[in-house]
């Protein structure tokens, strides 16, 4: 699947459907094991919860490493309310932002059987665009895409030959414009992909 800047009305379409569950949910809940991210602006009195705190410039390469520690370890990567401003590219794909691993596997095994979630969400469900967790990109990275380059702002890693998996939730993402052609959601390579409360 892939959501990009120019189906903006489909998303929000599905966006709107997904509001059909109770105040009861309106928060994720952190885990003790989940690696938990502050932004810049992170409310003070939630910042000794994070094990990241990323830079007000760019957050991209501590998000990075924090989607991939969590990866490792099987658990989640949770994102305290805050503006996370992804303004460079991944130094392995100069073509997307945030990559998301896919797990080598030496055994012959089918693909599936290898697979493994990320799980890259907010942890409160946003009702808005603002007061939750929102992944901004950056105009630097936005006018340095050329126009007919493709760029994905969150993208799987590696080839088709093993399967990927995705969970996002509770996420605010925002482009500073729509003229530019990028793939913010680019599971093309995903074998399954969840999403619930996304506001593109």
């Amino acid at each position: 699947m892939i959501i990009s800047a120019k189906n903006i009305a489909f998303a929000a379409l599905v966006v709107a459907t997904t509001f059909r569950v109770s105040a009861d949910s309106a928060s994720a809940g952190l885990a003790e094991m989940d690696v938990v991210c502050a932004a810049w602006n992170t409310p003070r009195e939630l910042v000794s919860r994070a094990r990241y705190v990323c830079p007000s410039n760019d957050a991209r390469p501590v998000l990075q490493k924090a989607i991939d520690e969590a990866y490792d370890l099987g658990v989640r990567c949770v994102l305290l309310k805050g503006t996370y401003l992804l303004d460079s590219r991944d130094e392995s794909s100069p073509r997307g932002c945030l990559r998301f691993p896919n797990r080598t596997v030496k055994e012959r095994v089918y693909a599936h059987n290898a697979s493994q979630f990320n799980v890259l969400e907010g942890a409160t469900m946003p009702l808005g665009w603002f007061g939750s967790a929102e992944l901004l990109m950056g105009r630097a990275l936005y006018d340095s895409i050329q126009d007919d380059e493709t760029f994905s702002l969150l993208y799987c890693a590696g080839n088709s030959v093993f399967g990927r998996a995705w969970k996002l939730r509770n996420l605010v993402i925002r482009l500073p414009d729509t003229r530019k052609p990028v793939v913010v959601v680019d599971g093309r390579f995903a074998s399954a992909l969840e999403y619930e409360n996304l506001w593109v």
